[in-house]
This record gives C-alpha cells, structure tokens and sequence, in this order.
C-alpha cells in the first residue's frame, strides 16, 4: 500500500495540475472575448459566442475523455497531449489575431447576403474558440478519475477536483482582465496560457519519449514566435529603415510595437515601429486645427474627449482653444503616453498634466461602446483604419455609438490621411449614414470631418483653390459604399506602404495585410 505522505504528494500534484489547467484556460477566453471585441459592435454578441463555444469545447471534452479514464500513467499521457495541442494551437492560432480578419475577409469576397455573412462570421469566430477549449476541457474527468481514492468518497473527491480548477479558472479570468491585458496588451497575453500549456506537459511527463516529445515543441514554439518577433519588430541596425529616425532619443518595446522617438532633419517625430506617427510640429497643422477647430464649434462646452494622444497635439489645442471644464485622452498604448509626457511636453504644452485633463490607457473603440459619458466634442486622431483593435472606430456601427456620446449639440471630428478621392468619399458616406450634418475640411495632407446631428455653425470656409477643387471632387465622387465591421471597405483603398513609404511587403502585428 502507499504510504500517506506519498498519497497526499500525489493528490496535491493532481490538483496543482488541474487548477493550473483552469488557470490557462481562462486566460484563452478572456484573452477570446478581448479579441473579439474587436469584430462584433454588440459586445453581448462577442460575449454570448465566447462563453457558449468555451463551455461547448468544455463540455464535449469532457464527455469524450470520461470513457477513457484509465490507471495514472494513461491518464497522464493524453492530459500531456491535449496540453500539448493547447500550446500548439494557441501560439499558432489563437496568438495570430491578424488572422481573424484574413478568414473574415474570405467569407465577406464570396458571399453577399448580410444574413448569411453574419451567420458564418459568428460560426467562424465560435469554431475558433471551441477548439482550445476541446484540447482543455477533458483533463477534469481524468484528474478526477486518478484523485477519486475509492467510490465511497467519489462525491467528495469530484468536488474537490472542481473546486480547483474553478479556482485557477477564477485567478486567470481576474489576473487576465485586470493585470495582463492592460498592462502586455493582447500579444503578449495570448502566450502565458501558452507558456502554462507547456509546464504541465512537463508535468504531465511519463517517460523519456513523452519528455523528448516536450522539449521538441517547446524549442520549436519558441523559435517559430522569436522569429516571427524579430522579424516584425527587428532592431538590428543594418535595417535600412533605421535611417528614418534620424537621432534616436527614446526608444522602448510596448504592447504594440517598438515606440521610437528621433530628432530627424526636420523635425523631432514619434514612431510606432517604422510609421511616423506625428511630430513636434503638428500641433501647426491638420492635427492642431482638428482640435481648434472643433472646440470653437462646441464652445463653450462641458467635456471633451480625444481618442489617440500620439505627440498631444491635437489634445493641446483642444485644450487651449476649448473651454472645455474637464478633457478626457483615451490612448491606448502606455509607451505612447510616456513618450508624449517626457519628449514632446514643449509641443503640447504639457497638456498630460494639465489639472482639467484626464488620461486613461485603454482601448478607444472598447471605451466608447462600454462607457457611457457624455461629451460636447469627441475627437479621433488615430490616423489607421487598418490597424485591428482600432478599425471598428471607423465603421458606421461605431459612429452610431458616437452618436449616443454626444450632447444633441455635440460634434465628432475624424482625422485622416487624404489617401485617395475613392477612400475619402467613403469616410463621408459613412460619417453621413449615422449624422444628419457632415462638414469636410481639407488640408495640406489630411482631411478633416465633423459630423452632428445639428447643423454645423461657425465653420471656417475653405478658400485655397487646391481645396476646393479637393472637396468638389470628393463630394462629387459617385461611389455610395460605406464602411461597417461586415464590410470595411476603407481598407480597400488604403496602403501602409505607399502612405508611410515603406517597402510594400511591410507587414505588423494588428495589422491587415495591405492592399494593392
């Protein structure tokens, strides 16, 4: 017979591995749920599809291994196995967000009824979940099956084994929500669960061909993530594309992407990755009169929002030329805020500390549809429609919810990049399917929108021929489509490479694949 010392070692291992199984698994779905907020404006939908193909995966799972409970090293070997899938499909599948809207891009090019575009989306996305959950869920009946010492205590041993996989399930869901996404954002997340799925097949480890097996794929998982990392994000100075950020003052890896600042020949400039975001000199430009532009419309106003801080320029002028009582900045990257406050203070007049302002890290599509606040004047200065956890920020289902944010008086003013007359047109239609009033101001390189549910006063005219001739064609242009999460038919005319001049096969993290 074991001895009891040995048996409560061998319990304990059981149930360190399961709730170390809960603990991972639950990172998965809050990590899922995260992901796809970023494709369903209804986040009771995103929920709804999370929750029911994870219990489903759960479920089935369980259901299935339950006929193959068998002694200790059986039990071991497929718990290694499906953990070993788990790791697999998470680093693979689950850590690729950017391969949602690839797959999302197929069903939206060969199919064209809305109803059943949505009803595939919504079996994509649950497909895509229920898989990780099906490599999971069946270590539950068989850690059960090997902690059960004898029949007579079955009910209590089940109990037992459940209470500590909800217990690591409930610490992954907490740890996930409040530490991990807001603080490594959505790719680094994605690989803890990825980094616990490997543990416990160590763990999980009954002899030298299952162990050999461990290490194989640990190297290989390793390897294939270190290779997609340096090549996406490489900081070796034989890039060519160093060069574009002249003397590099700041420099520092974030949640998304390597945030650099440079004193280049012209000007001292922010970067997310190899894109110049915006530089010292902004606050002069289209950024600086997006934000003077629109706190004179709403003046005098209440609150103000500005969704992307970049170098603060356009939360600057918002600011000064605001009577706004109280400014709110949604940014979503922490290096970004850091970056502003210390390099760029002289060009936003330090408006991060500005006693009326507010700045909050966090997702500015997930910000608007949860919070409810109500504003005088929002702002969108993001610059993308192609980067994933931003996109939704410019569909029509968005700017509904906008809509909502705003004083019957309020106004919403969008940055973008000029692109093309196609791409243009398109952001007015789609600003215009959701307010009443939209005003077109164009500049040097950008265009300016705002957009009301009442007619737009005290907008300054357009004069300059070039404009004009600019807003005449734009306005003019016959193509009627629209922008939704079903169809985001502005990443059809935009290009990362050719706005930004980079090489065209230049790819990211969060982006969509550019468009020819």
């Amino acid at each position: 017979m074991m001895p009891s010392t040995t048996r409560s070692s061998s319990r304990f291992y059981l149930l360190s591995v399961i709730f170390f199984i809960g603990f991972a698994a639950l990172i998965y779905e809050i990590y899922s749920v995260q992901v796809l907020f970023m494709f369903f404006v209804n986040n009771t939908h995103a929920v709804s599809i999370a929750i029911s193909s994870f219990l489903a995966g759960l479920a089935v799972s369980s259901i299935a291994f339950s006929w193959y409970v068998g002694d200790r090293a059986h039990n071991l070997r497929i718990i290694f196995w499906m953990q070993l899938a788990a790791a697999i499909y998470g680093a693979f599948i689950l850590h690729r967000v950017d391969l949602v809207p690839a797959l999302l891009d197929i069903i939206y090019s060969h199919v064209e009824t809305p109803a059943t575009i949505e009803l595939l989306k919504v079996g994509l996305m649950w497909m895509f979940l229920f898989v990780p959950a099906f490599f999971i869920g069946g270590a539950l009946p068989l850690i059960n099956g090997l902690y059960m010492q004898q029949h007579e205590t079955g009910t209590r041993d089940t109990g037992v084994v459940y209470f500590w996989d909800m217990l690591g399930a409930i610490l992954g869901a907490l740890l996930a929500g409040f530490l991990f996404l807001p603080k490594l954002g959505i790719y680094w997340t994605s690989l803890i669960p990825v980094a616990i799925n490997l543990l416990i097949c160590f763990a999980c480890v009954t002899s030298r061909r299952t162990l050999a097996w461990a290490i194989l794929f640990t190297f290989v998982i390793i390897g294939a993530l270190t290779y997609q990392k340096i090549s996406r994000d490489s900081d070796q100075p034989a890039n060519p594309l160093d060069k574009n950020f002249g003397k590099i003052v700041f420099q520092k890896e974030s949640p998304f992407g390597r945030i650099t600042v440079g004193d280049t020949q012209f000007s001292r400039r922010l970067f997310i990755n190899y894109r110049a975001m915006c530089d010292e000199n902004s606050g002069r430009y289209s950024e600086g009169q997006l934000g003077k532009i629109l706190s004179a419309l709403v003046k005098p106003a209440e609150r103000g929002l500005n969704i992307g801080l970049g170098c603060g320029t356009t939360a600057a002028s918002m600011a000064m030329f605001g009577a706004f009582k109280q400014l709110d900045i949604v940014e979503i990257n922490p290096v970004v805020k850091e970056a502003a406050e210390r390099y760029f203070d002289k060009a936003n007049h330090d408006v991060v500390r500005a006693p009326h302002v507010n700045t909050m890290i966090a997702n500015g599509a997930e910000y608007v549809r949860t919070n409810d606040q109500i504003y005088d004047a929002i702002a969108i200065d993001i610059e993308e429609v192609n980067i994933i956890y931003s996109s939704p920020l410019y569909t029509k289902e968005y700017f509904d919810i906008i809509k909502t944010r705003l004083t019957p008086n309020g106004v919403l003013g969008v940055w973008s990049f000029e692109v093309n007359d196609d791409f243009s047109k398109v952001m007015y239609n789609t600003l215009k399917a959701s307010f009443e009033h939209v005003v077109l101001f164009p500049t040097l390189s950008a265009n300016l929108y705002f957009a009301s549910s009442k007619p737009i006063d005290k907008f300054p005219l357009v004069t300059e021929p070039k404009y004009l001739e600019r807003q005449r064609i734009i306005l003019g242009n016959p193509n009627k489509g629209i922008n939704t999460l079903n169809y985001k038919l502005l990443e059809k005319y935009y290009n990362v490479g050719r706005i930004f001049g980079l090489p065209s096969d230049y790819t990211e993290p969060f982006f969509t694949p550019n468009k020819p």
